[in-house]
Formats: structure tokens, sequence, C-alpha cells
């Protein structure tokens, strides 16, 4: 089947060749694992790859592969167990603080998959808890999570309720929550999501998780994107370890409801991005994903704009990419009618949403910073051009 798929951020070579050895059966994985290390060392992995990092562990010590880097491994894993723990441990007491006062919970990515797919407190390392609420109560959970000791990433946080989908609060032990009032950065209603959602657990606290079908959607449609490392130090890397994630659920759950799928790609006008990520998953890692399915995503008619946006967060930071998602955004916002009950209006104009997006007052200030971001990625291109 011919498949055409968004280009850009694909795991590389070297970063498929550690999928693999994690996600393989077993003589395929151990071979992966020795072609890796015949060229490769672990003190030279991207941030991406080093997420892959405790779920490689748990895979070689279940293989009995006898390598000296199982030492430090075992670290990595160890570590990565030890921050789940206390994340799960503080987020579950946000948790019941949000539903004191009456707000439902959902908690999505990290969260959701260690406890429900991975089942495995340190194989998903996890930067940060991502929590949902309904978009009604937005402003109000902001208020509750203050009182708690978290402090909100933005000086206006409830005025991005009607332009964000989510905002980051910390507390004063350096641990983060995403306070995510739409599941996706594309904007959409949410209440199927809720209505299909299923039980979960994080730190002795109930809340909800999405099911099966809308997590692999989640998982897949959140991968097929580059992101950065750190907003104070942004650089650029790739989502892979949505392959592992969306491996993950596929495994945890057989019988998973692909018309679901495919309903909730096409009710979000998604589709794009969901054939290429399953298409990809489907050639190397989960064959049971059907073919037609993927057949039926490709064949939904897509907007030039959609094709457009996707095609751009598939590519590495850049000031046109920016432009190009954010319009996409824009144009969903206003379809939706801006953030919905309690969470204002879209603004009138695209330059607005980017100044309301961005959290600028002025437009002198907005300026000002895609002035700076136009001479950093002109910087870049000249190190990039210098390197070659």
């Amino acid at each position: 089947m011919t498949r055409s798929r968004p280009s850009g951020c694909w795991p590389m070579p070297r970063e498929r060749l550690l999928l693999e050895a994690a996600l393989l059966d077993d003589e395929a994985a151990r071979g992966a694992w020795e072609q890796w290390r015949s060229t490769d060392n672990l003190d030279d992995l991207d941030a991406g790859a080093q997420r892959l990092l405790p779920l490689l562990y748990r895979r070689l010590v279940a293989l009995e592969v006898n390598d000296p880097t199982l030492s430090k491994l075992k670290g990595v894993y160890r570590r990565s167990w030890y921050r789940n723990q206390r994340l799960f441990h503080r987020v579950g007491t946000a948790l019941a603080d949000l539903h004191t006062a009456g707000i439902q919970t959902m908690v999505l990515k990290g969260a959701a998959l260690s406890i429900l797919h991975y089942r495995d407190r340190g194989a998903r390392p996890m930067e940060d808890a991502d929590v949902l609420v309904p978009i009604e109560r937005a402003a109000d959970a902001m208020a509750v999570l203050r009182d708690s000791g978290w402090s909100p990433e933005s000086l206006r946080p409830e005025r991005l309720i009607g332009v964000r989908h989510a905002e980051a609060l910390e507390d004063d032990e350096g641990l983060s929550i995403d306070l995510h009032w739409t599941a996706l950065s594309q904007p959409s209603g949410d209440e199927a999501l809720w209505t299909a959602s299923v039980p979960a657990h994080v730190g002795g606290t109930a809340t909800r998780a999405l099911g099966a079908a809308d997590q692999l959607l989640h998982v897949c449609l959140h991968g097929a994107a580059w992101e950065t490392t750190a907003r104070a130090s942004p650089q650029a890397v790739s989502h892979v370890r949505w392959v592992a994630d969306a491996v993950t659920v596929l495994r945890s759950e057989p019988d998973l409801d692909w018309d679901r799928c495919l309903e909730q790609a096409r009710s979000r006008r998604l589709t794009v991005a969901l054939a290429g990520m399953l298409g990809y998953l489907r050639d190397g890692f989960a064959p049971s994903i059907p073919a037609a399915l993927i057949e039926a995503l490709e064949a939904t008619p897509t907007s030039r704009l959609e094709r457009a946006a996707q095609r751009a967060a598939m590519r590495s930071p850049s000031l046109p990419r920016t432009l190009m998602i954010e319009r996409d955004r824009y144009l969903r916002l206003r379809e939706v009618g801006g953030g919905g009950p309690g969470g204002g209006r879209a603004p009138k104009s695209f330059p607005a949403y980017v100044r309301d997006h961005r959290d600028f007052e002025r437009y002198g200030d907005l300026a000002a910073h895609w002035l700076r971001r136009l001479g950093e990625w002109r910087s870049r291109r000249v190190v990039a051009r210098r390197a070659r």
C-alpha cells in the first residue's frame, strides 16, 4: 500500500533501534540492542531518546541481557520511579483539592499511561502531570491550585483560557502540573472524551482517564509534532516516546475500538496526522492496526490548511512553522466560539489571537517578541549552514 505521510520528526535510525530493543519480540529486540551498542553509547543520546531508557532497562532485564550499561540504566529507571512517585503523591493531593471544590478531573498523557497501560511506575518518565478539567471550571481550578501552593507560569493565566488549551503550574519543590481545559491543542469540544472516560487512581485519589481508543488518538496526535526541551532554553526534540506509548496502549487493550478512533479523528479534523502515525506504527511495531482504518483516514476529505498545519507541526521550530500552526488553531477556535462557557470568546482577528496567546498586553510587545524570534531563527539557520 502506498501511503503519504507527514514529513519531519520521525525517529532517527539510532532512536528506532532503541525503540525496537524496548518493544519488539525477544530475538528482534536483542538484535536491535546489539546493533545499537556497536555504534552508540548512552552519553550521546538527546533528550527525546533519553526518555526511552527506563523502558529499555526493563526490557533488557527481561531478556537477561548481560551488559555493563545495565547498572547505569538501572539508575535511570530508579530515578524515574522516584520522581514519578513524588509527582503522583503531590498531584493526588491537588486532585483531591479540586474535587472538594466540585471540579471534575481527568489525568492525561504520562500519568494515565503509567497507571493504566504501562502498569509500572518507573518505566514511563514524566516531566509533569497533565490534568484536564471542564472548561467552564478552568478559572476556578486555577484558583484552587494557587491556594494549594501551585504557581502559574503566566502572569495572567485566567485570560488565556479562551486562547490556549493549558497552563503550566509549579510548586515550591519544582514539581509541575499542566492544567488543561481542552484535551488537545487543536480546539474542539471534549464532551465525548468525558463520556467515554474510565476510572483511574493517582496518589490514592480517584479521577478519570481517557478510554483506550481516545488514549491512542491522544498519544498519536501529541507525538505528531516537535517540542522543545525547555521554555527558557529551547532545543527541538522529537517525540520518539510516542511510539512506545502507542504500542503499550495497543498491547494493554487488544480489543481497542477502531471505529471510535476513526470517528474521533474525523470529528476533530485530525485524520492527516493520525493516518501518518498509525501507518508508521503498523509498518514496524504494530501490524495489528487495521490497514482498512488507515485507508479510511487517508480517504477522508481534508482542507489545505489542515494538511499545511500538520506539515508545519512535524518540522523543527521556526517562525513560519509557528505562524502556520497558530493560524490553524485560531480558525478552529473561531469555529467553536472561543473557550466556551466561562472561557471567553475567540479574538476577533488573528493578530489579536497571537497577542493574547503569547500573553502580551500590547501589539508593540508582540512585535518586539517576534523580532527577537526572527533573529534567533536566522542565527540558527546560519549556524546550521556553517555546520554542513
